[in-house]
């Protein structure tokens, strides 16, 4: 088990058809992706507004091989449909062998936040968001973001979050400036004046063409490319 770096604490715990899927993850890995790094380094370019909207073909690529070789959605637990079924454990271990690379998540569809939204979708969304948000996540065809972080704020603190929302009608009023992606899972203080402040905030799903979005600029830290700010005043049907 060396040659999976299983530690030998939980071997027992692996099953027969995890083993067999990280070795076949590992196979892919190391011959296919990390090769490929450097690949769609280059495809990206080297303009950072260009790189903020470019899909590497070698990309498409891995991505198709990974679904040939079963090795898609491994993040899915068995009690979704078509779910992959492995135990956190298991899973562990594969992210551990995907870290390798860095395509090598988006190749497998097990790329964060994509995993953890989906998995938000699976259990709380509609039947109309899982149509239209769930299953193109889960086929790969978008990507999507969880958004907390203020220009401000120190956002990785959840309470301190002050992007606002408040309801009205139908309709949901968001107010605020957020360093965000695309297709965003919004955190947001939707309750102020609850005395809990673990009960002050909620989600919501927005997407960056509804109204009111509007995008300042491309945020650029140490070098590489980070996510699109956006200033917030914008009405949400619920």
């Amino acid at each position: 088990m060396d040659r999976l770096r299983i530690p030998s604490t939980v071997t027992d715990r692996i099953r027969p058809h995890a083993k067999e899927t990280l070795a076949k993850l590992k196979t892919f890995v190391e011959h296919d992706c990390v090769p490929a790094d450097d690949v769609f380094e280059s495809q990206l370019g080297s303009n950072p507004e260009e790189r903020a909207r470019t899909i590497p073909p070698i990309l498409g690529d891995l991505k198709k091989k990974a679904r040939e070789l079963g090795l898609w959605n491994l993040w899915l637990h068995s009690h979704y449909e078509d779910g992959a079924g492995f135990t956190n454990l298991e899973y562990g271990l594969m992210c551990e062998t995907m870290g390798r690379s860095r395509i090598a998540p988006e190749a497998t569809n097990c790329s964060a936040p994509d995993t953890g939204n989906m998995e938000v979708l699976a259990k709380h969304g509609t039947k109309e968001q899982k149509e239209r948000w769930l299953q193109p996540l889960l086929e790969g065809e978008i990507r999507s973001s969880f958004v907390m972080t203020e220009r401000q704020q120190a956002s990785s603190y959840a309470k301190n979050v002050s992007m606002s929302m408040r309801r009205e009608g139908g309709e949901y009023v968001l107010n605020g400036t957020l360093t965000m992606g695309i297709r965003w899972i919004v955190f947001a203080k939707s309750n102020p004046e609850e005395p809990d402040e673990n009960k002050q905030h909620s989600v919501i799903l927005v997407s960056p063409q509804s109204p009111g979005v509007t995008i300042l600029r491309n945020l650029h830290v140490y070098g590489f490319d980070g996510k699109l700010p956006a200033s917030m005043q914008h009405k949400h049907s619920s």
